[in-house]
């Protein structure tokens, strides 16, 4: 993930999160928003979350589980 703000780089659980939001408003179904906080200038931002782990996992940053 990258701040939009400092361009600080760094995990999905680096960022401090602050709140969730849903695309669908209140209701938990559809993707799932973050809003997470940077470690380096503590600027706010939404992240879509789902495509974050993605990347993480498609570029190695994170392992994915195998059974």
């Amino acid at each position: 993930m990258k701040c939009m703000n400092c361009g600080h780089e760094g995990k999905l659980d680096q960022f401090k999160l602050i709140s969730l939001k849903y695309a669908g408003g209140d209701r938990c179904c559809g993707p799932t928003f973050s809003v997470r906080e940077c470690p380096k200038c503590g600027k706010e931002q939404t992240v879509d979350t789902d495509r974050e782990l993605f990347m993480e996992v498609s570029q190695g940053r994170i392992k994915e589980e195998k059974k």
